[in-house]
């Protein structure tokens, strides 16, 4: 159900990002759903619970911080990503989602689509489509080819070896992007 919390994408059409982890603040509010019903389900073991819960909100509220300063210096935020995964998480770091290449998960995208991306990346001056590790990118190849972009990874679930951990992923995440806007920012 649709909700004031939930980030929108301008066309609208699409269905609701589920990728809530993907902002700080929500993993916040997520450990301290955990820890309080680990601790209704445990009570013997509550002060374990409740100190683990602080020491781990304490580093999502670090990790928040940190992704918003490394990412708020950003001057040119606009970003075209592979699915509408990362709403979240561009809301919470001043980052734009300007379109997705895969309309629906697992849809390529039509020729109609196709022309709206074109357009975008040149509105926009963007310089990297960002695919994932879980999904095929090869659909992407012509479009990357015909329109002279890069392509880099955003990870919305991590598991690899350099993101194993929810900061890796968040801090992995926030590097890529960072590294690819800057290196585009002279290009506008």
């Amino acid at each position: 159900e649709g909700s004031e919390e939930e980030p929108s994408d301008e066309h609208d059409d699409g269905p609701c990002d589920p990728h809530y982890w993907l902002d700080a603040q929500n993993a916040i509010i997520i450990a301290g759903t955990v820890r309080d019903t680990l601790i209704a389900r445990d009570p013997n073991h509550a002060a374990a619970y409740r100190d683990r819960a602080s020491e781990l909100i304490g580093k999502l509220a670090t990790l928040d911080v940190e992704l918003k300063q490394q990412l708020g210096a950003i001057e040119h935020p606009d970003i075209i990503t592979f699915h509408d995964g990362f709403a979240y998480f561009a809301r919470a770091y001043g980052l734009n989602v300007r379109g997705t290449f895969e309309p629906f998960p697992g849809q390529e995208p039509s020729a109609k689509d196709i022309v709206a991306l074109h357009e975008l990346v040149s509105v926009y001056t963007i310089r990297t489509l960002y695919r994932e590790p879980q999904l095929s990118d090869s659909v992407i190849q012509a479009f990357v080819n015909d329109v002279d972009v890069s392509i880099a990874t955003l990870d919305p679930l991590g598991g690899a070896d350099d993101r194993q951990s929810y900061i890796e992923l968040m801090r992995s995440n926030a590097r890529v992007l960072q590294e690819t806007l800057n290196t585009n920012s002279d290009l506008r």
